[in-house]
């Protein structure tokens, strides 16, 4: 079973480059995608392939994976901008990749035929998160995926805006999911802004963290859904950004299913750099509680 860790996306609002994926938040210099690996070993992955930047793969290999290369299998994927857009090249003037669906994209040869997690390299999803999702591709036929959700009131931060695809579930399925840029916490509501003004949300909605499972034909809906992206936004490719959400939309609206498991655990993120105390004060307090060794590797 595989896990793909999406760790090359530039961290804009946390300084840039590779820090916001290799800052420390643990005491012996573990930083928050060490837990997530930590993690899924332990509840049954035997393989990770990690998404970076081609230019920081030295950076991972001193600062990440030598830590655990001898515990699980190790590979690299490389999201490049020349990838799966034939006919429609990256604008010079653009900055940012494609987006996090281009991303996993990039993964195809390195995932081959085995059934896949997703995760984010920035977001501490814990332990329960991963057991379901192992739970869920060991025995997951084609077609068959899910999603790890959480509630919107836990995945906020008091720092500023953050994006969250925004799920609408019927009997345990997604029948909806929206990419929601911008929702903001102040005192007790959770608003984002739209073109008519504020829209609250209930602070129990079930958001998506980017945490899904999948068996290897999604590879088929996103490729062929980048290409319908690629020319539905022709006008606009310096800009727009092919999210998850928005494959999974589209097998939603072919007839896949996608399962929703809520995890129980706390979850943290680093979306801003003053997010980082509350992070390392979260694990601090998961390990003194025993759910983490004090020295993972």
């Amino acid at each position: 079973m595989t896990l793909v860790i999406l760790a090359a996306g530039l961290g804009s609002r946390y300084g840039g480059g590779s820090k916001k994926q290799l800052d420390i938040i643990g005491e012996n210099g573990e930083i928050i995608l060490d837990y997530s690996i930590f993690d899924a070993i332990r509840a049954g992955f035997d393989k990770v392939v990690l998404l970076i930047k081609e230019e920081h793969v030295q950076a991972f290999r001193e600062n990440v994976s030598w830590k655990f290369e001898n515990k699980i299998n190790v590979e690299f994927a490389f999201q490049k901008a020349d990838m799966y857009n034939e006919g429609y090249p990256m604008p010079a003037e653009r900055v940012k990749p494609w987006g996090t669906a281009h991303a996993l994209l990039c993964c195809k040869e390195a995932v081959g035929n085995d059934n896949f997690a997703v995760v984010n390299a920035d977001d501490f999803y814990g332990k329960t998160a991963f057991e379901l999702a192992y739970n869920h591709l060991k025995t997951a036929k084609a077609g068959e995926y899910a999603m790890i959700g959480y509630l919107i009131k836990n995945t906020v931060t008091d720092e500023g805006g953050v994006s969250r695809a925004i799920c609408q579930i019927e009997e345990g399925y997604i029948t909806k999911i929206t990419e929601t840029h911008e929702i903001t916490k102040r005192n007790s509501r959770i608003f984002y802004p739209t073109p008519e003004g504020e829209t609250d949300l209930d602070p129990d909605t079930v958001v998506s963290m980017n945490f899904f499972c999948f068996t290897p034909d999604f590879f088929n809906v996103m490729e062929k859904g980048f290409k319908d992206f690629l020319e539905e936004n022709k006008s606009d490719l310096k800009k727009c950004e092919y999210y998850i959400a928005l494959p999974v939309q589209s097998a939603i609206n072919s007839g896949k299913k996608l399962k929703v498991y809520n995890s129980t655990d706390k979850w943290f993120g680093v979306t801003y750099l003053r997010d980082k105390p509350t992070v390392i004060e979260g694990v601090r307090q998961l390990t003194e509680a025993g759910l983490y060794p004090k020295k993972l590797w």
